[in-house]
């Protein structure tokens, strides 16, 4: 993974994402969005309920997460209100 802080796609704090303001989600399961609109519909891919690991950079620190899509979030992913 490129931990070149100009690629991917910058995220407002996700409710029940586990992301911080201003993370820059550089993968969603090993794919790389390179923009939110990218990123919603990579997550809107996903089932509520399945795990998906995220690879952020924060504050110049690259992450790890791994998260549950919540039931909550599915609709809203798939209608481009992500996260």
């Amino acid at each position: 993974m490129d931990s070149n802080p100009g690629r991917g796609a910058r995220v407002a704090k996700g409710d029940g994402w586990k992301l911080d303001d201003g993370d820059m989600l550089q993968s969603i399961d090993g794919r790389e969005p390179n923009r939110m609109a990218h990123a919603t519909r990579i997550i809107g891919s996903y089932q509520p309920g399945e795990k998906l690991q995220l690879k952020v950079l924060r504050q110049r620190k690259a992450l790890t997460l791994d998260i549950e899509l919540p039931q909550e979030q599915a609709g809203r992913a798939k209608s481009g209100d992500f996260p």
